[in-house]
């Protein structure tokens, strides 16, 4: 606990990047917060489920909370990024027990 407190100099997170289908991350592209290189891509693409541009990036603790927005530089241009939960898909099981779950409530609000 204590090396992960103290010692811990980067996280991996997954980040949506609002690239506006211009450009999508592939990897070892710049991450930018606060006009300083904070991180590094490690892969991304578009992602069709999400209709969006994804990437997974080392981040530094402090930003890899939920919600962070920092900066992704692609083809010399800064797109907006921000720390998502990991996956960020309703994998099959997933979606499964929440429709078995809808079902139920439907069926005891129907009495």
């Amino acid at each position: 606990k204590e090396i992960l407190q103290n010692d811990l100099k980067c996280k991996l997170v997954a980040m949506t990047v609002d690239t506006f289908g211009y450009v999508d991350p592939e990897g070892n592209e710049t991450v930018w917060f606060d006009n300083q290189v904070v991180g590094n891509t490690t892969s991304g693409a578009w992602s069709y489920n999400s209709n969006t541009s994804i990437c997974m990036a080392f981040l530094p603790p402090h930003l890899a909370e939920l919600g962070t927005n920092v900066y992704v530089e692609l083809l010399g241009r800064r797109f907006k990024a921000t720390v998502v939960n990991d996956p960020m898909y309703e994998t099959e099981a997933v979606r499964t027990r929440n429709a078995l779950k809808e079902a139920a409530l439907k069926a005891k609000a129907a009495g």
